[in-house]
Protein backbone atom coordinates (compact mmCIF):
# COMPACT_ATOMS: atom_id res chain seq x y z
CA UNK A 1 0.00 0.00 0.00
CA UNK A 2 1.62 2.77 -1.09
CA UNK A 3 0.53 7.21 -0.30
CA UNK A 4 0.96 9.73 -2.53
CA UNK A 5 0.25 13.21 -2.05
CA UNK A 6 2.58 16.05 -4.24
CA UNK A 7 4.40 15.33 -7.74
CA UNK A 8 8.06 14.16 -6.34
CA UNK A 9 6.34 11.21 -4.31
CA UNK A 10 5.58 9.54 -7.62
CA UNK A 11 8.99 10.34 -8.83
CA UNK A 12 10.89 8.70 -5.86
CA UNK A 13 8.30 5.82 -4.93
CA UNK A 14 7.27 4.66 -8.43
CA UNK A 15 10.30 2.75 -9.10
CA UNK A 16 9.85 1.36 -6.25
CA UNK A 17 6.15 0.11 -6.68
CA UNK A 18 7.38 -1.09 -10.28
CA UNK A 19 10.03 -3.39 -9.02
CA UNK A 20 8.05 -4.54 -6.57
CA UNK A 21 5.03 -5.72 -8.88
CA UNK A 22 7.57 -7.67 -10.88
CA UNK A 23 8.91 -9.61 -8.75
CA UNK A 24 5.30 -10.26 -7.55
CA UNK A 25 3.49 -7.85 -5.13
CA UNK A 26 0.27 -6.04 -5.72
CA UNK A 27 0.45 -2.66 -4.94
CA UNK A 28 -2.28 -0.32 -4.47
CA UNK A 29 -1.67 3.51 -4.16
CA UNK A 30 -3.93 6.11 -2.30
CA UNK A 31 -4.07 9.87 -1.28
CA UNK A 32 -6.70 11.53 0.68
CA UNK A 33 -8.18 15.52 1.23
CA UNK A 34 -5.72 18.08 2.16
CA UNK A 35 -5.30 21.90 1.76
CA UNK A 36 -3.84 20.75 -2.02
CA UNK A 37 -5.25 18.74 -4.51
CA UNK A 38 -3.35 15.47 -3.75
CA UNK A 39 -4.88 13.52 -5.84
CA UNK A 40 -4.17 15.67 -9.06
CA UNK A 41 -0.83 13.99 -8.53
CA UNK A 42 -2.63 10.26 -9.24
CA UNK A 43 -4.24 11.52 -11.57
CA UNK A 44 -1.73 13.61 -13.66
CA UNK A 45 0.85 10.67 -13.28
CA UNK A 46 -1.83 8.06 -14.61
CA UNK A 47 -2.13 5.27 -12.04
CA UNK A 48 -5.21 4.00 -10.56
CA UNK A 49 -5.71 5.13 -6.85
CA UNK A 50 -8.18 4.91 -4.17
CA UNK A 51 -9.03 7.49 -1.68
CA UNK A 52 -9.45 7.80 1.89
CA UNK A 53 -12.65 9.19 2.41
CA UNK A 54 -13.78 6.08 0.31
CA UNK A 55 -13.67 3.92 3.39
CA UNK A 56 -15.94 6.35 5.06
CA UNK A 57 -18.29 3.50 6.02
CA UNK A 58 -21.01 3.97 9.24
CA UNK A 59 -18.21 2.69 11.43
CA UNK A 60 -16.22 5.50 10.87
CA UNK A 61 -18.45 8.32 10.09
CA UNK A 62 -19.32 7.02 14.30
CA UNK A 63 -16.23 7.26 15.67
CA UNK A 64 -15.59 10.68 13.95
CA UNK A 65 -18.64 12.69 15.77
CA UNK A 66 -17.15 11.64 19.51
CA UNK A 67 -14.22 12.31 18.41
CA UNK A 68 -14.71 16.00 17.18
CA UNK A 69 -16.57 16.89 19.89
CA UNK A 70 -14.06 16.12 21.90
CA UNK A 71 -10.82 17.54 20.43
CA UNK A 72 -12.90 21.01 20.14
CA UNK A 73 -13.58 21.00 23.43
CA UNK A 74 -9.96 20.65 24.30
CA UNK A 75 -9.04 23.09 21.16
CA UNK A 76 -11.44 25.25 22.55
CA UNK A 77 -9.12 25.65 26.04
CA UNK A 78 -6.00 25.71 24.08
CA UNK A 79 -7.38 28.35 22.11
CA UNK A 80 -8.37 30.50 25.19
CA UNK A 81 -5.01 30.11 26.92
CA UNK A 82 -2.44 30.71 23.30
CA UNK A 83 -1.81 34.22 22.13
CA UNK A 84 -0.32 32.66 19.40
CA UNK A 85 -3.03 29.70 18.44
CA UNK A 86 -5.14 32.70 18.93
CA UNK A 87 -3.29 34.39 15.96
CA UNK A 88 -4.45 31.63 13.28
CA UNK A 89 -8.19 31.85 12.02
CA UNK A 90 -10.46 29.48 13.36
CA UNK A 91 -11.99 28.18 10.73
CA UNK A 92 -8.90 27.73 9.16
CA UNK A 93 -7.69 25.72 12.31
CA UNK A 94 -11.69 23.87 12.18
CA UNK A 95 -11.30 22.65 8.66
CA UNK A 96 -7.58 21.14 9.28
CA UNK A 97 -8.49 19.64 12.74
CA UNK A 98 -11.83 17.95 11.05
CA UNK A 99 -10.30 16.98 8.22
CA UNK A 100 -7.03 15.39 10.79
CA UNK A 101 -9.80 13.14 12.52
CA UNK A 102 -11.40 12.23 8.93
CA UNK A 103 -8.32 10.54 8.08
CA UNK A 104 -6.85 8.98 10.98
CA UNK A 105 -10.37 6.81 10.77
CA UNK A 106 -10.47 6.11 7.04
CA UNK A 107 -6.78 5.57 7.18
CA UNK A 108 -7.41 2.85 10.23
CA UNK A 109 -10.69 1.17 8.12
CA UNK A 110 -8.25 1.16 5.41
CA UNK A 111 -5.38 -0.55 6.76
CA UNK A 112 -7.90 -3.23 8.23
CA UNK A 113 -9.80 -3.89 4.87
CA UNK A 114 -6.50 -4.00 2.77
CA UNK A 115 -4.48 -5.85 5.28
CA UNK A 116 -1.01 -4.84 3.67
CA UNK A 117 1.63 -6.61 4.09
CA UNK A 118 4.06 -3.39 3.94
CA UNK A 119 3.12 0.71 3.45
CA UNK A 120 4.96 2.89 1.82
CA UNK A 121 5.39 6.57 2.31
CA UNK A 122 7.74 9.11 1.36
CA UNK A 123 7.89 10.35 5.01
CA UNK A 124 6.29 10.54 8.18
CA UNK A 125 6.83 14.35 9.08
CA UNK A 126 3.82 15.52 8.55
CA UNK A 127 0.35 15.05 9.36
CA UNK A 128 -0.58 12.14 6.98
CA UNK A 129 2.64 9.84 7.00
CA UNK A 130 2.52 10.55 10.94
CA UNK A 131 -0.58 8.99 11.02
CA UNK A 132 -0.46 6.45 8.70
CA UNK A 133 2.95 5.35 10.51
CA UNK A 134 1.10 5.28 13.91
CA UNK A 135 -1.34 3.35 12.38
CA UNK A 136 0.71 0.71 10.82
CA UNK A 137 2.86 0.59 13.82
CA UNK A 138 -0.70 -0.53 15.68
CA UNK A 139 -1.40 -2.91 13.94
CA UNK A 140 2.31 -4.23 13.03
CA UNK A 141 2.14 -3.69 9.70
CA UNK A 142 6.01 -2.82 8.12
CA UNK A 143 6.14 0.65 7.07
CA UNK A 144 8.76 2.07 4.76
CA UNK A 145 10.10 6.08 4.53
CA UNK A 146 12.22 7.94 3.18
CA UNK A 147 14.87 11.10 3.17
CA UNK A 148 13.38 13.82 1.10
CA UNK A 149 16.36 16.08 -0.25
CA UNK A 150 19.31 17.65 2.09
CA UNK A 151 19.19 17.75 5.66
CA UNK A 152 18.98 21.56 6.27
CA UNK A 153 16.50 22.13 8.44
CA UNK A 154 16.58 22.54 12.24
CA UNK A 155 17.95 19.20 13.83
CA UNK A 156 14.89 18.70 16.14
CA UNK A 157 12.71 18.08 13.28
CA UNK A 158 14.73 15.08 12.05
CA UNK A 159 13.81 13.33 15.46
CA UNK A 160 10.16 12.55 13.86
CA UNK A 161 11.81 11.00 11.05
CA UNK A 162 11.70 7.40 12.55
CA UNK A 163 8.95 7.55 14.98
CA UNK A 164 7.14 5.02 13.47
CA UNK A 165 9.35 4.41 10.90
CA UNK A 166 9.89 0.70 10.43
CA UNK A 167 12.75 1.39 8.42
CA UNK A 168 13.91 5.08 6.99
CA UNK A 169 15.92 4.69 3.68
CA UNK A 170 18.75 7.74 3.58
CA UNK A 171 21.20 8.57 0.94
CA UNK A 172 24.21 8.19 3.22
CA UNK A 173 26.78 9.27 5.96
CA UNK A 174 25.20 12.74 6.45
CA UNK A 175 21.41 12.04 6.62
CA UNK A 176 22.53 9.18 9.19
CA UNK A 177 24.73 11.59 10.90
CA UNK A 178 21.16 14.54 11.24
CA UNK A 179 18.65 11.72 11.88
CA UNK A 180 21.06 10.47 14.92
CA UNK A 181 22.04 13.56 15.97
CA UNK A 182 18.28 14.73 16.40
CA UNK A 183 17.40 11.67 18.35
CA UNK A 184 16.15 9.21 15.87
CA UNK A 185 16.80 5.03 16.71
CA UNK A 186 20.04 4.29 14.40
CA UNK A 187 18.82 0.42 13.75
CA UNK A 188 16.04 1.85 12.20
CA UNK A 189 18.35 3.98 9.09
CA UNK A 190 19.61 2.53 6.07
CA UNK A 191 21.94 3.87 4.02
CA UNK A 192 20.97 2.66 0.23
CA UNK A 193 21.72 5.57 -2.17
CA UNK A 194 19.84 8.24 -4.30
CA UNK A 195 16.63 6.63 -5.87
CA UNK A 196 16.69 8.77 -9.16
CA UNK A 197 19.56 11.33 -9.17
CA UNK A 198 21.91 8.99 -11.70
CA UNK A 199 19.26 8.47 -13.65
CA UNK A 200 17.86 11.88 -14.18
CA UNK A 201 21.54 12.42 -14.66
CA UNK A 202 21.78 9.72 -17.33
CA UNK A 203 18.65 10.60 -19.73
CA UNK A 204 18.99 14.77 -19.14
CA UNK A 205 23.01 15.11 -20.01
CA UNK A 206 22.69 13.09 -23.15
CA UNK A 207 23.73 15.25 -26.37
CA UNK A 208 20.17 14.82 -27.83
CA UNK A 209 18.42 16.18 -24.49
CA UNK A 210 20.54 18.89 -24.23
CA UNK A 211 19.46 19.66 -27.90
CA UNK A 212 15.71 19.04 -27.09
CA UNK A 213 15.94 21.53 -24.02
CA UNK A 214 17.73 24.25 -25.52
CA UNK A 215 15.71 23.68 -29.19
CA UNK A 216 12.59 23.70 -26.58
CA UNK A 217 13.67 27.33 -24.89
CA UNK A 218 14.71 29.05 -27.86
CA UNK A 219 18.85 28.95 -26.74
CA UNK A 220 21.00 29.73 -29.34
CA UNK A 221 24.29 27.68 -30.00
CA UNK A 222 27.71 29.18 -28.50
CA UNK A 223 25.89 30.88 -25.44
CA UNK A 224 26.21 30.58 -21.89
CA UNK A 225 23.35 29.27 -20.05
CA UNK A 226 22.99 30.89 -15.85
CA UNK A 227 20.75 29.09 -13.99
CA UNK A 228 19.21 30.77 -11.29
CA UNK A 229 17.31 27.97 -9.18
CA UNK A 230 15.06 29.47 -6.48
CA UNK A 231 14.11 28.38 -3.05
CA UNK A 232 10.33 28.94 -1.85
CA UNK A 233 11.48 32.39 -0.32
CA UNK A 234 9.17 35.36 -0.74
CA UNK A 235 12.20 37.69 -2.28
CA UNK A 236 10.53 41.08 -1.01
CA UNK A 237 14.12 42.67 -1.98
CA UNK A 238 14.84 40.80 -5.26
CA UNK A 239 16.51 43.92 -7.10
CA UNK A 240 18.33 42.73 -10.10
CA UNK A 241 19.55 45.53 -11.85
CA UNK A 242 23.28 44.46 -11.76
CA UNK A 243 22.54 41.24 -13.19
CA UNK A 244 20.53 42.94 -15.85
CA UNK A 245 23.49 45.21 -16.61
CA UNK A 246 26.15 42.82 -16.63
CA UNK A 247 23.56 40.17 -18.93
CA UNK A 248 23.90 43.10 -21.40
CA UNK A 249 27.15 44.15 -21.65
CA UNK A 250 28.22 40.34 -21.93
CA UNK A 251 25.42 39.67 -24.91
CA UNK A 252 26.37 36.00 -24.83
CA UNK A 253 24.00 35.22 -21.71
CA UNK A 254 21.01 33.48 -21.58
CA UNK A 255 19.53 33.67 -18.04
CA UNK A 256 17.39 31.32 -16.52
CA UNK A 257 15.10 31.74 -13.37
CA UNK A 258 13.73 28.12 -12.02
CA UNK A 259 11.64 28.58 -9.29
CA UNK A 260 10.41 26.11 -6.69
CA UNK A 261 7.09 23.95 -6.81
CA UNK A 262 5.71 25.71 -4.38
CA UNK A 263 6.22 29.35 -5.24
CA UNK A 264 3.31 31.22 -5.83
CA UNK A 265 2.44 33.29 -8.62
CA UNK A 266 2.19 36.47 -7.05
CA UNK A 267 5.89 35.68 -5.19
CA UNK A 268 7.47 35.07 -8.50
CA UNK A 269 5.57 38.26 -10.19
CA UNK A 270 6.45 40.41 -7.23
CA UNK A 271 10.59 38.92 -7.64
CA UNK A 272 10.05 39.91 -11.47
CA UNK A 273 8.45 43.07 -11.19
CA UNK A 274 12.09 44.96 -11.96
CA UNK A 275 12.69 42.36 -14.71
CA UNK A 276 11.22 42.40 -18.06
CA UNK A 277 11.39 38.77 -19.90
CA UNK A 278 12.74 38.10 -22.80
CA UNK A 279 13.96 34.75 -25.39
CA UNK A 280 17.29 35.57 -22.96
CA UNK A 281 15.79 36.02 -19.89
CA UNK A 282 13.56 33.33 -18.79
CA UNK A 283 10.73 32.52 -15.79
CA UNK A 284 10.29 28.87 -15.69
CA UNK A 285 8.52 26.93 -12.95
CA UNK A 286 7.42 23.45 -14.48
CA UNK A 287 10.33 22.44 -16.93
CA UNK A 288 12.14 19.60 -15.69
CA UNK A 289 14.88 20.95 -13.52
CA UNK A 290 17.70 17.85 -14.52
CA UNK A 291 17.48 18.94 -18.06
CA UNK A 292 17.86 22.88 -16.97
CA UNK A 293 21.05 21.59 -14.90
CA UNK A 294 22.29 19.79 -17.78
CA UNK A 295 22.50 22.69 -20.09
CA UNK A 296 23.75 25.29 -17.93
CA UNK A 297 26.95 26.42 -17.56
CA UNK A 298 26.75 27.91 -14.00
CA UNK A 299 24.40 27.37 -11.68
CA UNK A 300 23.32 29.66 -8.50
CA UNK A 301 21.16 28.57 -5.79
CA UNK A 302 19.40 31.30 -3.88
CA UNK A 303 18.50 30.04 -0.14
CA UNK A 304 18.50 26.31 0.75
CA UNK A 305 17.56 23.60 -1.78
CA UNK A 306 18.37 20.36 -2.16
CA UNK A 307 18.83 21.07 -6.57
CA UNK A 308 22.43 22.45 -4.90
CA UNK A 309 23.94 18.83 -4.38
CA UNK A 310 21.82 17.90 -7.03
CA UNK A 311 23.98 20.58 -9.57
CA UNK A 312 27.27 19.55 -8.08
CA UNK A 313 26.86 15.79 -9.12
CA UNK A 314 26.22 16.78 -12.54
CA UNK A 315 29.62 18.38 -12.44
CA UNK A 316 28.20 21.64 -12.69
CA UNK A 317 29.93 25.31 -10.78
CA UNK A 318 28.02 26.23 -7.89
CA UNK A 319 27.39 30.10 -6.51
CA UNK A 320 25.17 30.38 -3.91
CA UNK A 321 23.24 32.99 -2.28
CA UNK A 322 23.28 32.71 1.82
CA UNK A 323 19.82 33.78 2.99
CA UNK A 324 19.90 35.08 6.41
CA UNK A 325 19.57 32.55 9.03
CA UNK A 326 20.61 29.46 6.87
CA UNK A 327 20.81 26.13 8.59
CA UNK A 328 22.93 24.66 5.46
CA UNK A 329 24.62 26.40 2.99
CA UNK A 330 26.89 24.81 0.45
CA UNK A 331 29.52 27.82 0.82
CA UNK A 332 29.90 26.77 4.11
CA UNK A 333 30.77 23.48 3.14
CA UNK A 334 33.30 24.86 0.87
CA UNK A 335 31.90 23.39 -2.13
CA UNK A 336 30.00 26.60 -3.43
CA UNK A 337 31.49 30.47 -4.38
CA UNK A 338 29.37 32.62 -2.02
CA UNK A 339 27.29 35.47 -2.43
CA UNK A 340 25.09 38.05 -0.80
CA UNK A 341 23.68 40.03 -4.05
CA UNK A 342 23.55 39.93 -7.32
CA UNK A 343 26.45 41.83 -7.51
CA UNK A 344 28.24 39.53 -6.00
CA UNK A 345 26.61 36.55 -7.78
CA UNK A 346 27.50 38.00 -11.54
CA UNK A 347 31.50 38.52 -9.73
CA UNK A 348 31.19 35.03 -9.12
CA UNK A 349 29.78 33.86 -12.43
CA UNK A 350 32.45 36.37 -14.25
CA UNK A 351 34.89 34.75 -12.57
CA UNK A 352 33.92 31.40 -13.20
CA UNK A 353 32.91 31.74 -16.49
CA UNK A 354 36.45 33.33 -16.96
CA UNK A 355 38.97 31.21 -15.17
CA UNK A 356 36.83 28.40 -13.84
CA UNK A 357 36.07 27.18 -10.46
CA UNK A 358 38.73 27.64 -7.76
CA UNK A 359 40.91 24.80 -6.77
CA UNK A 360 40.23 25.07 -3.32
CA UNK A 361 36.25 24.49 -4.34
CA UNK A 362 37.53 21.69 -6.77
CA UNK A 363 39.34 20.06 -3.95
CA UNK A 364 36.44 19.90 -1.28
CA UNK A 365 33.57 18.34 -3.83
CA UNK A 366 34.63 14.72 -4.10
CA UNK A 367 34.74 14.30 0.01
CA UNK A 368 31.30 16.45 0.08
CA UNK A 369 29.66 13.89 -2.22
CA UNK A 370 30.88 10.71 -0.30
CA UNK A 371 29.86 12.41 3.04
CA UNK A 372 26.40 12.97 1.37
CA UNK A 373 26.31 9.41 -0.93
CA UNK A 374 26.87 6.11 0.16
CA UNK A 375 26.56 4.59 -3.12
CA UNK A 376 27.45 6.32 -6.71
CA UNK A 377 24.69 4.02 -8.46
CA UNK A 378 21.49 3.49 -9.60
CA UNK A 379 20.95 0.36 -7.80
CA UNK A 380 18.96 2.13 -5.11
CA UNK A 381 15.65 0.74 -5.65
CA UNK A 382 16.94 -2.89 -5.87
CA UNK A 383 18.47 -2.28 -2.74
CA UNK A 384 15.64 -0.98 -1.13
CA UNK A 385 13.23 -3.66 -2.62
CA UNK A 386 15.50 -6.52 -1.05
CA UNK A 387 15.40 -4.77 2.17
CA UNK A 388 11.15 -4.72 2.25
CA UNK A 389 11.15 -8.47 0.79
CA UNK A 390 13.29 -9.07 4.21
CA UNK A 391 11.07 -7.04 6.28
CA UNK A 392 7.91 -8.99 4.71
CA UNK A 393 9.52 -12.64 5.43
Amino acid sequence: LCFHALPHHVRLLKPITDLMEQRGATVSFFSTSAEAFFTLTLIDAGLPYTHAYEYADHEVTRRVKPAWDYLCKEWQEKLLESTVLQSVPVPIQDKVIRCAIENVYCFDRLLEKEKPDVVLSLHEINSWGKTLGYLAFRRGIPFVTFQEGVCYAATPLYRLHTEYSTACIVWGKHARQVLEMAGCSGDKIFELGNIDLWDARERATTPENMRATKMALGIEDGKKVILFLMSHSHYREFVPADLLQWYKERGDVVVIFKWHPSATKEVIAGALKQCTLSPTIMSLQDFDTYSLIAIADVVSVFGITTTGIEALQFGKPLVEVVFPDQMFSYVAEGVAEGAIDFRSVVEQIEKILTDGVSQKVKDAIPGFLNYHFTYFDNQATGRIVDLIEEMVR
